[in-house]
């Protein structure tokens, strides 16, 4: 069972990313979820960084895979919704910026990305 909930976890996470397929670009990072599903969404326990695109933003701000994300503009991750993670990065227009409270190796760091 538990098995199945990750890759259910990670069927949402990619329905999210297709619907919006342009968050990707935009930001230039992927990130998969642990959590508790609910049917295509999920509560979750912890967002990490799978993925930075070269030359992104991402990349750019110093985000780096393996980066535990810990809040979203000031919201905690832990106990939000994969949906609101996820509209909360797609629904940045070019020059808006993310700030994401990321830990990285025990430390607590402060990465702000600016959407192209």
């Amino acid at each position: 069972m538990k098995h199945y909930r990750k890759i259910i976890g990670a069927i949402a996470a990619l329905l999210l990313l297709i619907a919006n397929p342009a968050s990707a670009a935009k930001l230039g990072f992927e990130a998969s979820f642990k959590g508790q599903q609910s049917g295509l969404d999920a509560k979750l326990s912890q967002v990490v960084v799978t993925k930075v695109s070269p030359n992104s933003p991402a990349k750019r701000a110093g985000l780096e895979s393996g980066d535990i994300i810990e809040q979203v503009n000031g919201t905690p991750v832990a106990g939000s919704s994969s949906r609101n993670f996820y509209k909360s990065v797609s629904s940045l227009k070019p020059k808006e910026a993310l700030v994401l409270s990321v830990q990285r190796s025990g430390k607590k760091l402060t990465v702000r990305i600016v959407a192209e």
